[in-house]
């Protein structure tokens, strides 16, 4: 996943050593983007609820999703080196 990074204190998400080398080379910190933010985040999230938007529902989707996606990889991953092995005469 690529796009604008934050950084806060004690957080570092998912976007791998690329991403925070981009940051330290080019981005800007500006400070803490997140303490202060729950009731608009909150507000933000009804209003999807309200438009019959389920979070719920959404990251559930999400995390089967990505399971199944890992799952695949996982399985060509472990095929392949077991493609790759060489064969025990026995």
């Amino acid at each position: 996943m690529s796009g604008p990074a934050e950084v806060e204190q004690d957080l570092a998400g998912t976007g791998g050593v690329a991403t925070l080398k981009a940051v330290a080379d080019h981005g800007e910190i500006t400070g803490d983007s997140i303490a202060g933010t729950y009731d608009q985040a909150r507000a933000d999230l009804d209003a999807v609820e309200k438009l019959g938007i389920s979070y719920t529902a959404v990251v559930q989707g999400l995390e089967t999703e990505v399971i199944r996606r890992f799952q695949q990889s996982s399985d060509t991953l472990l095929s392949a080196v077991r493609g790759a092995r060489p064969r025990r005469d026995g």
